[in-house]
C-alpha cells in the first residue's frame, strides 16, 4: 500500500514538474528583459530543478524523457500507447489552467507594480491563484492514478526504485553545493 501511494504521489509530482516546464515558454514570451522572479517556473524556481520536462524527483508527460520512463519499466507497446493518451489528455485538460495561472502572474506583477497596492486584490488574487493549483493538482493526480493502473505492480515498484535512487543523488548533489558554498 505504502509503496502504491509513493507511485501516485510520484507520478503527481511527475506531471506537476510537467506542467511547469510547459508554462515556461508561455511565461517567456512576456518580456525577454523581466527579471526571474517574474517567471517563477524557470529553473531554480519554486523547487522544480530546472530539469527538461522533470526534475529531481518527477515524471515527465511528455516527449524523450517520457519514452526514456517507459523503456526504463519496459512498458509494452499497449502500455505506451495508453500512457501516452492518458498524459495527451491531461495536458490538453492543463493547457487551460496552465494559461489562467499566467494571467494571475501577470495580474500579480501588475498589481505589485502599481504606486498604491491593493490588499483585497492581492488576497484575491492568491486565493484564485490557489484555487488554480489545486485544480492542477487534482488532474495531475488523476493521471497518476490511471496511469498506476496500466503500469504492473511491478513496473511500479521498479519506477519508485529507480526514482528514489535519483531524488537521493539529487539531494546528496544539492547538499555538496551547500557545503562548497559555506
Amino acid at each position: 500500500m505504502a509503496s502504491a501511494l509513493l507511485v501516485i504521489s510520484a507520478v503527481s509530482a511527475f506531471s506537476m514538474s510537467s506542467l511547469a516546464q510547459a508554462q515556461e515558454p508561455v511565461a517567456a514570451t512576456t518580456s525577454a528583459s523581466a527579471p526571474a522572479e517574474a517567471h517563477p517556473h524557470r529553473h531554480g524556481r519554486m523547487g522544480h530543478g530546472g530539469h527538461h520536462q522533470g526534475g529531481p524527483g518527477m515524471l515527465p508527460m511528455r516527449g524523450r524523457h517520457l519514452d526514456r520512463l517507459l523503456d526504463q519499466v519496459k512498458a509494452t507497446d499497449a502500455q505506451r500507447t495508453q500512457i501516452k493518451g492518458l498524459a495527451k489528455s491531461a495536458e490538453a485538460d492543463l493547457k487551460p489552467l496552465r494559461d489562467t495561472g499566467h494571467s494571475l502572474r501577470q495580474q500579480t506583477m501588475a498589481l505589485f507594480g502599481q504606486a498604491q497596492v491593493d490588499a483585497a486584490t492581492a488576497e484575491k488574487l492568491r486565493q484564485q491563484g490557489l484555487a488554480n493549483h489545486d485544480a492542477v493538482s487534482k488532474r495531475t493526480l488523476q493521471f497518476a492514478l490511471d496511469a498506476s493502473k496500466v503500469l504492473t505492480p511491478e513496473q511500479r515498484a521498479d519506477l519508485v526504485a529507480k526514482m528514489q535512487k535519483r531524488h537521493d543523488r539529487m539531494k546528496s548533489h544539492g547538499q555538496s553545493h551547500a557545503r562548497l558554498e559555506h
